[in-house]
């Protein structure tokens, strides 16, 4: 009897390991906590740690740090100081609260969230976006973001890192981990204009933010066409943009649920 010609061969398909995930608890100050995730092989397993988690929590927000950890870190703390989205006034903290915050200027997780998202909400009131300025950095500038959409490792890290923050609101995300601070890049409040504007008129909503990228996730993906008409809405915030580009742009963020684009000034 003849043997099966494929019984023999060797199995080249690369085995399937799962992401290592790791929680961590917000710390003493109030920071949000969330999850760090490794191993990861593809975007879309992070889309689908998010999708479970929306489910899990349906009262939080979830924002990946996006770009360089420890640089958004940096800038995200000098934009909420610079923005005030930390201060509130005398006689919101219980006395408990204000002996701890006094002494070690801790405050719980809970507190801390709804001064942060109190904050916004007035800074959002006082922001205004324009689409048309052309007034951040061309794409093609380094940080070059075509080739950032293309490794997404650059974009996301080999390490992720989720973190959540209570709100009804898919935009507020952005209180979880708050940024843009240098000169020209779009603030806190013009960030969350941004995040609007793509979330009512693409159903994007707000997946990560880092020092100088911005990342969106809607519940399908785009064709080319379709995210052809959401690069085209963007593409005048960038100064000396041509059509080049913006096929580029829009050939790298075809048929993918997520998009990305910076917020980096010139």
């Amino acid at each position: 009897m003849q043997r099966s010609s494929h019984r023999n061969q060797p199995n080249y398909e690369k085995p399937y390991h799962p992401m290592d995930i790791e929680l961590f608890e917000p710390d003493k100050y109030g920071h949000p906590g969330g999850w760090i995730l490794s191993k990861w092989e593809s975007v879309d397993e992070l889309l689908t740690f998010r999708d479970q988690k929306r489910i899990d929590y349906p009262d939080y927000q979830f924002l990946f740090v996006l770009d360089d950890v420890h640089q958004a870190s940096y800038t995200s703390g000098h934009a909420v100081a610079r923005d005030g989205l930390e201060t509130f006034p005398d006689g919101l903290l219980t006395p408990e609260e204000q002996a701890a915050y006094d002494e070690q200027h801790t405050l719980t997780f809970e507190r801390r969230s709804t001064i942060v998202i109190n904050n916004m909400k007035a800074l959002i009131k006082e922001s205004e976006l324009s689409l048309t300025d052309n007034y951040l950095v061309p794409i093609q500038d380094e940080p070059d973001l075509i080739n950032a959409i293309q490794e997404p490792i650059s974009v996301f890290n080999s390490t992720a890192r989720c973190l959540k923050i209570p709100s009804p609101d898919p935009s507020m995300a952005i209180a979880a981990h708050p940024n843009g601070y240098f000169n020209g890049d779009l603030t806190p409040g013009q960030n969350y204009l941004l995040a609007e504007h793509l979330r009512h008129h693409y159903q994007y909503e707000i997946l990560g933010l880092g020092s100088y990228l911005a990342a969106f996730v809607r519940p399908e993906p785009f064709s080319r066409n379709e995210v052809l008409a959401v690069v085209k809405s963007v593409s005048g915030m960038y100064e000396n943009i041509d059509n080049n580009l913006i096929n580029q742009w829009a050939d790298a963020s075809a048929d993918k649920r997520w998009f990305v684009l910076s917020f980096l000034g010139s």
